[in-house]
């Protein structure tokens, strides 16, 4: 009866030993799925927010066409542009995001810039006397 808890004891070490081993290199292998998977997730959220701005191209093509006159196209180009950042953000589209951001930051710029050379333009009339 002592060997057999002797001899059951010393196969039962062994067994943990590969257990652990295929329990970490399952661990690994799903870790690298989950990396692979949101990989793949990342690429075709890219590839449909390419799409649409594909679509939009061609859509404005036609329209541009349709329509005389620049005052309609512009309005539909800042609309779009709009729309276009927020889903990009939506879809997590990085680049376009940090580019949205730059632009707007110059767009600031350009404005803080501007109104302050039209406050230097407008000094206020001093009353002399």
């Amino acid at each position: 009866m002592e060997n057999e808890t002797s001899n059951v004891t010393e196969d039962a070490a062994p067994e943990s030993e590969t257990e652990a081993t295929t329990l970490t290199e399952d661990s690994a292998r799903a870790d690298a799925l989950a990396q692979a998977l949101n990989e793949e997730k990342a690429y075709r959220q890219d590839e449909r927010f390419l799409f649409v701005f594909a679509i939009i191209v061609l859509l404005d093509v036609i329209v541009f066409d349709a329509v005389g006159g620049w005052v309609v196209p512009v309005i539909l180009v800042i609309l779009e542009l709009a729309f276009l950042v927020v889903l990009a953000r939506l879809m997590g589209v990085e680049e376009v995001v940090d580019l949205a951001q730059r632009l707007g930051r110059w767009a600031r710029h350009v404005f803080d810039l501007t109104v302050r050379a039209v406050q230097g333009l407008r000094k206020p009339k001093v009353k002399t006397g």
